[in-house]
């Protein structure tokens, strides 16, 4: 589904040249399996038998999926020249509490759904009280990667935390999720854009910002690159409402789902919508070319979201 033609998107000289500093394909699959094998460690038990809700959280954790925010958290530790091994763990994180939102979202009491990931979904599957066990203990899960992670400092550590835990309660995820439910379709644009903030943006800005945390950058630093990563999110958000209107059997996941509910799609129109994207991206470029050392959050940039839609 490619929606952009604009030269800056497609890698301009203020950008950065793809050619020579883009990330490969390659490269981010290496990553990508580096997050799943660290992943399969942090969420294996010691027991010979693993109990349900243990089943459950690997179930959905360890279902093949896009990575991004883990994926940006080790690509925002690179752009402030820190070694992403070291913020392993904290991707990881990032990725287990974006698990256990998805099975929250999917439950009957919330979006219904029937599929994610291209599997059942994980209320479908291990039934409605095993996933809400399993997406309590993912959350509390990522906090203790992150508290057990030796190779951080305590100092270090308590930032990580502080900065992920912000993302999920009433300033962030869980309050994204209650003003989706309960909107309506007839709510105004700043509102819908609000909730994408919330529901969606506000993880990204913590997976980046935990990245560059790790990487020691300053507060203004840490600033740029909450902007650039809330860019990056509500284009993420408004590309999920535009798949929400293809084909089913296309995607790994239910579609139709924001019928009755209100989205930019719903408000602007397909083509406008579009145009959105690309400014947000548009703007997460700039901002990625003026912060950190390096051209690794303008690669992520390009390779996840410029040459896929």
């Amino acid at each position: 589904m490619k929606i952009y033609s604009s030269p800056a998107l497609a890698g301009s000289a203020s950008h950065g040249s793809p050619a020579t500093s883009m990330v490969t394909g390659v490269q981010s699959d290496v990553l990508r399996a580096q997050v799943d094998e660290r992943l399969d460690q942090l969420l294996s038990e010691k027991e010979a038998q693993i109990s349900a809700p243990q089943e459950a959280m690997r179930y959905m954790a360890l279902a093949p999926g896009k990575r991004l925010r883990p994926l940006l958290t080790l690509a925002a530790t690179q752009q402030f020249c820190g070694e992403p091994s070291a913020a392993l763990n904290a991707a990881c994180a990032t990725e287990m509490v974006h698990a256990a939102s998805l099975i929250l979202d999917d439950l009957p009491c919330m979006d219904d759904a029937k599929m994610r990931r291209n599997q059942p979904t994980v209320h479908r599957h291990f039934g409605e009280s095993i996933a809400i066990l399993a997406a309590i203990s993912l959350l509390a899960r990522a906090f203790e990667c992150i508290a057990q992670d030796d190779d951080l400092s305590d100092a270090t550590r308590n930032q990580l935390n502080a900065c992920l835990s912000g993302a999920v309660g009433t300033a962030g995820l869980a309050l994204g999720q209650a003003e989706d439910l309960f909107a309506g379709d007839t709510a105004a644009q700043s509102y819908v854009e609000t909730m994408y903030h919330r529901k969606t943006a506000v993880l990204f800005i913590a997976s980046a910002e935990m990245g560059a945390i790790i990487a020691g950058a300053d507060g203004t630093e840490r600033r740029r690159v909450q902007n650039f990563a809330r860019h990056v999110g509500l284009a993420y958000q408004i590309i999920d409402d535009l798949a929400d209107g293809v084909p089913a059997h296309a995607l790994d996941k239910d579609t139709g789902q924001d019928i009755g509910k209100p989205t930019l799609v719903a408000l602007m129109g397909p083509d406008a919508a579009r145009v959105k994207v690309k400014q947000h991206l548009d703007h997460a470029m700039e901002l990625a070319a003026q912060t950190g050392r390096g051209t690794t959050l303008q690669d992520f940039v390009h390779q996840h979201f410029i040459s896929t839609f």
